[in-house]
């Protein structure tokens, strides 16, 4: 059973961990189907240098992008507040153990539409196939009610007392 059968045992086993996989290839690239979809408004993105911490070596740039915004689940006056964080790293060479990261470019004062995931050690909040945000923290926010008025009603001002 020479070459000919080694090479259709190995088509087999890559055909059946394929079949084992493939129900999970969207968890596998960030987008799990049953993963919480929501509507998160950026208000504020940062980036900074974190080449010292993911590319020692020098053999890649590194970028931290930080990106804070809020979620409103529900009709009601609760939102969740977001922080978010994305190392990009881009290779300066090209090698087989080179690995890009890349991070989706989020705006303030816009809307977008992720998924929530959580892995066994971290969450993340994904904007597309394999674009993910750790979430750093979160934390519930009551939101404004713009129709409440925002003072109590004005009292007439008590009349000073003039001087005698």
């Amino acid at each position: 059973m020479g070459r000919k059968g080694n090479m259709r045992r190995a088509l087999i086993s890559v055909i059946l961990m394929l079949s084992v996989l493939l129900p999970f290839r969207e968890r596998l690239f960030g987008q799990e189907s049953f993963g919480q979809k929501i509507v998160f408004h950026v208000t504020a993105v940062r980036s900074g240098d974190a080449g010292g911490d993911w590319c020692s070596s020098g053999d890649c740039v590194a970028t931290r992008f930080t990106v804070e915004g809020y979620s409103a689940m529900g009709g009601d006056l609760h939102l969740t507040e977001y922080a978010l964080e994305c190392v990009q790293t881009i290779p300066v060479k090209l090698t087989p153990n080179s690995v890009l990261v890349k991070c989706t470019r989020l705006h303030p004062n816009n809307d977008y539409e992720p998924s929530i995931s959580s892995g066994p050690t971290e969450e993340s909040m994904c904007f597309g196939l394999g674009l993910c945000y750790t979430i750093v923290s979160e934390k519930e926010a009551i939101k404004q009610n713009k129709d409440a008025t925002p003072c109590v009603a004005n009292k007439p001002l008590a009349h000073p007392a003039r001087p005698k």
